[in-house]
Parts: C-alpha cells; structure tokens; sequence
C-alpha cells in the first residue's frame, strides 16, 4: 500500500523505516518469527482463513461460540471438526 500511494514521497518511507527499526528493537525475543497471537486456537491449532471468514459471517456462530479461540468441548474449534471444516 505503501508503494502504491506513496509513490515518491521520501518522507513516508523514512517515517516506515524508522517504525521497523522501532518494532524491532523493542519486539520480545521469545516469539517467534511469524507468530500471531490471534492466530491460533487456545490449544495451538492455527485458524485458516475459511474459519475466521465462516465465523465473520454468522451471527449464529457468534452468539453460539463467545471465544472463537477456545478449545476443547463446546468450543468452535470442535464444532469445526465436526461439520468437516478443518482437518
């Protein structure tokens, strides 16, 4: 996005250099490359892009699963399983 609107203006690349260089010195060493809390089930199962899409998008699902991330009984996770939306 950078590149498609800034295009030639200097300043904002010097501003997102400087915010990447900021991250990284302040960024915790124990995680991971990659890692996205948000990513993951509570029981480390990563979340493909159907199940944050599917649960977007129904209200039923929401109202039914109040922590999209929990595992175990009950949870989405399972549910998913069940229906045959994830391996």
């Amino acid at each position: 996005m950078t590149r498609k609107y800034a295009q030639d203006n200097v300043e904002v690349y010097e501003l997102w250099s400087w915010y990447k260089r900021t991250v990284d010195r302040f960024a915790e060493p124990r995680i991971p490359p990659g890692y996205w809390y948000f990513g993951r089930f509570a029981d480390g199962t990563p979340i493909p892009r159907p199940a944050r899409l599917l649960y977007r998008q129904r209200e039923d699902l929401r109202r039914a699963f109040r922590d999209p991330f929990a595992a175990g009984e009950g949870s989405y996770l399972e549910w998913l399983r069940a229906e045959g939306q994830l391996g």
